[in-house]
């Protein structure tokens, strides 16, 4: 009952081809504390949370699948287009995206 939140895997469990497990952990807690700090009651903090964080992990999740296809094919059938796209993973803040 009553207001819930998932952090980390549980929210947006990933593949490890980006390294970034943990890191989104940690940047899903700064934002969540963030969001509760703004006094503005559980239910809307949670509800800003997750609208903060949906784009970059969405992002990661998706960049860390599209390299698992490099990874994990055959070396005469990797794409280097699954691998050489950019991923800009070092321009996120957790303190100071919007909330």
């Amino acid at each position: 009952d009553g207001a819930v939140t998932l952090l980390g895997d549980a929210a947006h469990p990933m593949l490890p081809f980006l390294g970034q497990g943990a890191g989104m952990v940690i940047e899903d807690c700064i934002v969540l504390a963030r969001a509760l700090s703004l006094g503005t009651g559980l239910p809307e903090a949670l509800a800003r949370y997750e609208a903060a964080r949906r784009p970059r992990t969405t992002y990661t999740t998706l960049k860390s699948r599209q390299h698992s296809r490099y990874y994990n094919s055959h070396p005469d059938e990797a794409r280097d287009e699954d691998y050489t796209s950019e991923v800009d993973l070092n321009e996120y803040d957790a303190m100071t995206v919007g909330i």
